[in-house]
């Protein structure tokens, strides 16, 4: 590895020494493509950030998470259906978010999509936390709090008949959030309020735990660092099941998906203290 590194670095030091007008011409494309990159991967940044919010008028900022990633040819979470084409849990969360964005901004509600190198890339769960705590820090208005939101859909392996829609959230950061005393009273009825708009939209049944609404994220230590790790009010969704043919062959249509990003515009709606518009109005968009 250090002769291949030294190798290469005896090459620019060559092209320096030798052709300076191409090494200038390497680097204004190297700035070129870093442009480029950040034209697609932008994040918002404070001032944009508290400009919108300051128009919207809205109470909370909504950072909304296209859950896991995408990298092609299969790859990443996903079933191979019987023409050989594939069904990606993160393509479907990502329809679900292009879906929820029309409705909020129907409704003049600023979101933020986390992934934006959509398609292009799998941005790995410290990647993600990272962003998400960069924005909350950026994040100064008065009164404003930050809710992200994680899209998922389940797949087990153990039962094909597995069926419903869940919501995860965690009850054991409240040190990372400035008003922990309300925390858990709050977190706790976003869950409950997702939840059950989950259910009555979907059409599927809610899956409990302990007879609560919502399941602990202490339950799936393994993928839960989006709530775990956020500095700020987190909600993971799991909307529905794509190991069960059935159900998925439903979340493959265009009227279920509206279905379930109603689900979430709905629940954002009544956070927010807004009348949502009806359901009826957003389909086929």
């Amino acid at each position: 590895m250090k002769i291949v590194l030294n190798k290469y670095l005896n090459k620019i030091k060559f092209i320096i020494k030798n052709d300076k007008v191409l090494f200038f011409q390497i680097v204004l494309l190297l700035l070129l493509l870093l442009v480029i990159y950040r034209g697609f991967h932008h994040l918002p940044d404070k001032t944009e950030i508290n400009e919108i919010l300051m128009n919207s008028k809205q109470k909370n900022l909504y950072i909304i998470d296209v859950g896991h990633g995408y990298t092609g040819e299969c790859k990443g979470n996903h079933v191979k259906l019987e023409d050989g084409s594939c069904f990606y849990e993160y393509q479907y969360c990502y329809d679900l978010y292009k879906k929820i964005d029309i409705m909020l901004k129907k409704s003049n509600i600023f979101s933020i999509l986390l992934d934006t190198n959509v398609l292009v890339q799998n941005m790995p769960i410290n990647t993600r936390v990272r962003e998400v705590n960069n924005i909350v820090r950026k994040v100064n208005r008065a009164n404003i709090t930050t809710l992200v939101i994680s899209l998922h859909a389940n797949y087990t392996s153990k039962n094909p008949d597995a069926t419903g829609v869940e919501v995860y959230i965690n009850l054991e950061k409240q040190k990372n959030i400035l008003d922990a005393s309300l925390y858990n009273e709050a977190m706790t009825n976003a869950a409950i309020l997702f939840a059950n708009n989950l259910a009555h939209y979907s059409g599927l049944p809610l899956r409990k735990s302990r007879g609560k609404e919502y399941k602990l994220s202490e339950l799936r230590p393994e993928d839960c660092g989006i709530l775990k790790r956020t500095k700020c009010y987190a909600i993971l969704t799991e909307n529905g099941f794509f190991s069960n043919e059935k159900e998925r062959n439903k979340m493959q249509t265009d009227k279920f998906k509206t279905n379930i990003a109603y689900a979430h515009y709905a629940s954002i709606c009544e956070i927010e203290g807004i009348i949502p518009y009806p359901i009826n109005i957003f389909y086929e968009q």
